[in-house]
């Protein structure tokens, strides 16, 4: 051993097992040991308890320097000086956001064997960033991306995150954030991985209506979001088997499912659970149409069971046009899968016209859900419907329906007009099915005229 080496890096190379939670060198260890090396102890006693930026330094350096590089460095120096400097200054943000930016970056450059350099020290101060910063989205995100990391490590790190009651906070910060999709989103993986197999005790001591209330809630916020809607779908997963022992009949989601037909009745089963407002069945039913879009027999029962969501609300059982909550089935994306229905089925008069029943009633309530229909390009899907030579008076009628549901207001209604293919169907079918009550009474209505009412529409 030369004479600048440090007695103990030789030690912990003859002992393989590190020490279980190593603190930050002090300065008085430096000096007892004498000139300090430059391998081993880089960081030691580097943080000044009078100047911040000392703080940030040191965050930086060992961040970026390559001597980080080495394990046995990062163990006994590096990150335990990232958190002496973030104890130091506890209530100064930017000292936080960057020391818990650099305790994640020096992890995740090889998680599967740094994650295991985040101690209980670490744990406490990120749970303490969580309450004390809770309003720092920036700041929240990076801490709970760190300390995914530990609920990674194994049942070790999940106890750890249960014994500073970090499951509890992480639920109150996704209340607190509903609107911020990452932090959702990361949120719901360290959620996953507590609820999964190792941490299967974890689930029987959570809030499973706080969890599913959040879900709800958050899903529906973030449903356009595929990520999002993926981790939180694998929550629920997680949560299967609670969900089935304490909410009757059986509630289930399995992704690896490959029958339509058994996730339909599980879908049917599900739409009869009124579970908070009674979404869940439905977002369950929405997938699974979405995963299996080309089966006409799925296609046709689930758009009768979203036609039967969409007549009457779960909650206060009043049509859903005239209910406060009917803004969820289009937040739910239901519109979205109809209309998809209708593209794959077109040919199938049955399917399409639950579609557009399904569809009338979501264009019968408010601007907002006539501008989502719109949005999700239902026009080019109705003129394409009405492109064909022949349609069925049972398609014909709910279409009619809702062109002139759509036409009542004029920013609509001058997307209608513009649109020649459509217009030009629309009057061939008329003249087709002239004899139906429905069409007759549709032609006769004001909002009718004034679709009709420019002079291109009769230049067939």
């Amino acid at each position: 051993m030369s004479d600048n080496e440090q007695p103990r890096l030789v030690l912990s190379v003859a002992e393989p097992e590190p020490e279980p939670e190593p603190e930050a060198p002090s300065v008085a260890d430096d000096k007892a040991a004498g000139s300090p090396s430059k391998t081993v102890l880089p960081f030691a006693a580097a943080v000044d308890a009078e100047d911040p930026d000392s703080a940030l330094h040191v965050f930086d350096k060992v961040a970026q320097q390559d001597d980080t590089r080495d394990l046995q460095v990062l163990r006994q120096s590096g990150v335990p000086a990232i958190l002496q400097g973030m104890r130091r200054y506890p209530n100064a943000s930017r000292v936080q956001l960057l020391g818990t930016r650099a305790l994640l970056q020096v992890c995740t450059e090889d998680p599967s064997t740094r994650r295991h350099l985040l101690t209980r020290q670490h744990v406490e101060a990120l749970t303490a960033n969580l309450l004390q910063f809770q309003t720092n989205v920036q700041l929240a995100d990076l801490t709970v991306c760190t300390m995914s990391l530990v609920g990674a490590s194994g049942e070790a790190g999940l106890e750890l995150l249960e014994s500073v009651d970090a499951f509890n906070i992480l639920l109150a910060l996704m209340d607190h954030h509903l609107s911020e999709g990452p932090l959702q989103e990361h949120i719901s993986w360290i959620l996953c991985v507590a609820l999964s197999p190792n941490g299967r005790r974890l689930a029987d001591t959570m809030d499973l209506d706080r969890i599913l209330h959040l879900l709800q809630r958050s899903l529906r916020k973030h449903m356009g979001d595929g990520n999002i809607v993926e981790s939180e779908l694998r929550v629920l997963a997680a949560l299967q088997d609670q969900l089935q022992e304490k909410y009757k009949p059986s509630f289930v989601f399995d992704q690896q499912t490959s029958s339509p037909d058994a996730l339909l009745v599980h879908c049917q089963r599900n739409t009869e659970l009124k579970l908070q407002d009674g979404s869940l069945g439905a977002q369950y039913l929405i997938l699974t149409m979405q995963k299996h879009l080309v089966n006409d027999e799925l296609a046709r029962c689930g758009l009768q069971i979203i036609r039967e969501l969409s007549s009457q609300c779960r909650n206060c059982r009043r049509k859903l046009i005239y209910c406060p909550c009917s803004t969820q089935l289009c937040e739910l994306n239901m519109h979205v899968v109809t209309l998809s229905a209708l593209q794959f089925h077109e040919q199938h008069s049955g399917i399409v016209h639950q579609g557009l029943m399904v569809l009338h009633t979501l264009v019968s309530g408010s601007t907002e859900r006539k501008d989502m229909l719109l949005k999700a390009e239902c026009i080019p899907a109705f003129a394409r419907l009405l492109s064909r030579h022949e349609l069925e008076v049972t398609v014909v009628e709910p279409l009619l329906l809702c062109l002139l549901s759509l036409s009542v207001d004029k920013a609509h209604r001058d997307q209608l007009m513009h649109n020649d293919t459509l217009l030009r169907g629309l009057l061939k079918c008329i003249e087709q099915h002239i004899g139906s009550p429905v069409v007759e009474a549709s032609i006769s209505r004001p909002s009718f005229s004034r679709l009709t009412q420019r002079r291109h529409f009769f230049l067939i």
